[in-house]
This record gives structure tokens, sequence and C-alpha cells, in this order.
């Protein structure tokens, strides 16, 4: 520092000016502030693996809900999430009636290709004919639709546990009323192959009448409309 009053150079802490004797008032020392830095303390909580399950779906299943609502809930949810996956005979015994429907699509298989539409009896020698009767015309049709509908009718019921298929078989079931379309089509094959067409006629014929494939057929369109005539009536969702 310097003298205030001859601007001398003055040492510091000294009282007096070295060149002209003049006192030099003290100044206060600052205190210098504290710079200590206290770190504030962290606790790290392992996060509890419970938290982060996901919900069990029989959490949300209770005894007394109406399956209507239940399976309403299930619709909302994400695909994928929440919904139950049971194997084939669960599927069966939580409905029964699907039997029905998979023996009604089996004889409509089997009447496609056997020889049982008409039956004949000759000088005491019975004999068949079916769908695919050697130059039968359009007959062959009506035997290649039945057994499209049968097949179709097969891999749409199974399209949830076909994962190659699931995308088609859904979009099939968001149709309107669409449990009635191939039974409802199969029903019209029948009628057309059983009256309408050279069936109609051989009938006609003496000793001809109409074989158990014919009656089989029917029986299995009948059984595939059980299931959807029975979920209108107890106004249910017919596809699970």
């Amino acid at each position: 520092m310097n003298c205030p009053n001859c601007n001398a150079p003055i040492a510091d802490g000294a009282a007096f000016c070295g060149s002209c004797g003049m006192p030099i008032a003290q100044q206060p020392q600052q205190p210098q502030p504290n710079m200590q830095y206290q770190q504030p303390q962290m606790q790290y909580q392992q996060p509890n693996p419970q938290q982060f399950q996901q919900p069990n779906p029989q959490q949300f299943q209770q005894p007394g809900m109406d399956p209507q609502m239940q399976q309403q809930w299930q619709a909302q949810q994400p695909a994928g999430q929440y919904a139950p996956k049971g194997s084939f005979v669960d599927q069966l015994k939580a409905n029964p009636l699907k039997i029905a429907t998979y023996v009604g699509y089996f004889f409509i298989f089997l009447t496609s290709f056997l020889p049982g539409w008409v039956t004949a009896k000759i000088w005491g020698i019975s004999s068949s004919e079916g769908l695919l009767v050697s130059g039968g015309g359009i007959l062959k049709l009506w035997a290649f639709l039945f057994f499209a509908i049968a097949v179709c009718g097969i891999l749409i019921e199974f399209g949830s546990l076909i994962p190659a298929i699931n995308g088609v078989a859904d979009k099939f079931k968001k149709l309107p009323y669409s449990q009635f379309y191939l039974p409802g089509l199969a029903f019209i094959i029948w009628i057309i192959a059983s009256f309408t067409g050279e069936f109609h006629d051989l009938v006609k014929s003496s000793g001809v009448g109409y074989g158990f494939c014919m009656f089989l057929n029917i029986i299995g369109i009948l059984l595939v409309l059980v299931r959807p005539i029975m979920a209108i009536i107890k106004k249910q969702e017919y596809w699970d």
C-alpha cells in the first residue's frame, strides 16, 4: 500500500510512514468465508421387484362376475395382455357346444367325397353314388364347395390356436353374424345338390332313393348351427 500523505510505499501492517512519519490507520481484516462444501448424503434404495410384476389375470376374475362383463373387460385390454390361454381341452370344458360344431364340420367333410348320396337296388344288388360320381357334372362343384366349407370352418374355429392364420381368422370373426356364413352356404348347396340336381332326377327312377350321406350332410349343417343359435338366444358373444 502507499502513504496517503506522500504516496511513499508502506509495508503491510506498518503503523507510521517511513518517509513523512504520518500515522497509518489500520483497516480491519475481513474474515475469509468458509469454503468448506458439505456433500449432501444420498441414500440409494433398492427397488422392490414386486412393484414391477404384472398383475395376475385371476385378480380380475371374481367368482361372482358376470361372464359377459368379463368378456367385455378382456376385449378392452391390449392384445396379448391378461388374455387367458387354455388348452384345447380346457376350451371344450368351458364351452361344450364347440363339440357339436366340430362334429358338424367333420360330417360335412365326409359327405363331400363318400358315395352315399343316392342308393339303388337293381336285381337284388345295392349300389350308391356320391357327388364325385362319374359324369356328375356340376355335382363335383358341390363336392368341392362342401370340402372347402368344412376345411375353412375348422381353420376359423381353431384360428386362435394357430398363429399362422390367427390374423385372417380374427378379421373374419369381426364381420357381422359371421358365424352363419359357412353353415348358411352349406345349407344352400345341400338344397341344390339334393333337390334340383341330377340326384333329383335319379330319385324319380324305380328303386333309387336318397342315401345316408344326404342325411348325414344336413345333420352336420344343423350341428354347426346349434352353437350360434344358442349364443343368440342367451345373448352371448359367439366367438371367444
